[in-house]
């Protein structure tokens, strides 16, 4: 799925982020059927994201 959005961020007048609003054009929607050998299965991203996954922590 593709689609058009739009963000703006409020700033301080010292630059600390206040505030954020997020348009979606939902009129742009585009839906595109993958070829079967383009899709990630979990299996794939499972063994793909192991090595960074067992270094991450919780804390």
């Amino acid at each position: 799925m593709n689609y058009n959005i739009f963000q703006v961020f409020a700033y301080t007048d010292k630059a600390k982020l206040i505030g954020e609003r997020i348009y979606v054009d939902s009129a742009s929607y585009r839906y595109e059927k993958l070829p079967p050998e383009d899709v990630v299965t979990p299996q794939q991203a499972r063994r793909e994201l192991a090595p960074l996954l067992s270094r991450a922590t919780l804390a």
